[in-house]
């Protein structure tokens, strides 16, 4: 079975067209739920990268993909409906964690590379996590201080 990649996007354009957004993956994630399998929007090709897990939750989608994010099927998405989109994801299992955004047309995605995953450890007597001297509960904290550095670096 596929690694699950955890995703969560907000969308950015003219509130007529993100109600039409939040229409479109409700009505998805009741067919996930109908069908009990992944879900694509109709206009979107090719027939890959579905959607899992589809939850709409105020202004936020959450759902899961094989592996990695769906970049493609997102910009197809935003672009159909003329918005934007932020898209934040993580599979740490496969050391993949970062943040996408997506405005007129350009994608720019920051995220850590395999190297940084090794800049912390967990100890198992604390049971705790350990990132420069200091102690976390989770690695997520961590990952989140990671990403921040990267995206100061982009600035």
């Amino acid at each position: 079975m596929a690694n699950m990649c955890r995703n969560m996007a907000v969308f950015t354009g003219e509130q007529s067209q993100l109600q039409k957004i939040a229409m479109l993956f409700t009505h998805m994630a009741i067919k996930e739920k109908q069908e009990d399998k992944g879900q694509l929007p109709s206009f979107i090709t090719p027939d890959k990268d579905w959607f899992f897990n589809i939850e709409w939750d105020g202004d936020t989608l959450f759902y899961d993909t094989r592996w990695s994010p769906n970049f493609n099927v997102m910009q197809q998405v935003a672009d159909h409906y003329q918005v934007g989109f932020i898209l934040d994801y993580t599979e740490t299992g496969n050391l993949i964690y970062g943040q996408a955004s997506y405005e007129q047309g350009k994608l720019n995605d920051i995220f850590l590379k395999p190297s940084d995953f090794d800049k912390y450890e967990y100890d198992e007597e604390a049971d705790a996590y350990i990132f420069e001297n200091n102690t976390y509960e989770n690695s997520e904290d961590i990952l989140e201080i990671l990403l921040d550095r990267k995206k100061g670096e982009r600035l």
